[in-house]
């Protein structure tokens, strides 16, 4: 198992979001995580990638007790999530992007050739005809969510999760990405993806989790959902 969950629960002050949630995600698969606006998944996968701590629960990611002790950075070495809102800096170069915060030195001296190889023997793996050296401002939205994903692909993460990553890809790009998390699953990797897009949902999905109301209500294999299905299940009532 690449995430197991136990009985995980997180308040914030009186307000309860998440309650004893437990569901586990083998290596290889992708699972779908879908709810209302307010559900509780934008929480869950921050407790899941270290941002917040849940106030209880279990919560084993590759094998290893995420514990309290563990820090944010010992985890996305194993997770990491690719957010809905980028984190780029748009006046650098997309190399300098995909290594921020992990910059190349060799003998005290930043080492721009190396962070030029490095983003691009990444780029190539997602299949991205990016320069490292363009200038991020200067891209399209779907290749400024390409170096997001190839910070992911640097740091070697298992678990990617993808949160609401077609709001702004037309149709040929979610065919790209979706290409990409196939390929990536394939090689031993695994994924969690979000949206609210269901039929996007039960094609790239191996199996499919619901909360509602910060309550793990469905889980359960992809196909055993139908798009009007598994919308009632969100909101919790027929359609």
């Amino acid at each position: 198992m690449i995430l197991e969950i136990k009985n995980l629960s997180k308040s914030f002050g009186p307000v309860k979001v998440l309650s004893d949630i437990s569901f586990s995600l083998k290596e290889g698969r992708v699972l779908g995580l879908t709810g209302e606006n307010g559900a509780g998944k934008t929480t869950l996968m921050r407790c899941i990638s270290g941002l917040i701590r849940p106030n209880g629960g279990e919560l084993i990611l590759d094998g290893k007790s995420m514990s309290s002790h563990v820090s944010h950075k010992e985890r996305s070495s194993t997770c990491y999530m690719v957010p809905q809102e980028f984190t780029l800096i748009a006046n650098m170069t997309v190399a300098e992007n995909i290594y921020l915060g992990r910059e190349l030195h060799k003998g005290g001296i930043l080492s721009k050739q190396a962070m030029y190889d490095g983003a691009a023997r990444v780029l190539s793996e997602i299949g991205a005809s990016i320069s490292p050296d363009a200038v991020v401002e200067t891209l399209s939205v779907a290749n400024r969510q390409k170096i997001e994903l190839a910070k992911a692909f640097l740091q070697k993460a298992k678990l990617i999760i993808f949160d609401e990553p077609t709001t702004v890809l037309n149709t040929t790009e979610t065919a790209a990405l979706f290409k990409i998390i196939r390929e990536f699953c394939a090689k031993g990797g695994s994924a969690i993806y979000i949206s609210h897009k269901l039929p996007e949902v039960l094609d790239i999905c191996d199996e499919v989790a619901v909360l509602r109301d910060g309550v793990l209500v469905e889980n359960k294999p992809a196909s055993e959902f139908t798009p009007r299905s598994l919308a009632e299940a969100m909101v919790g009532r027929p359609l």
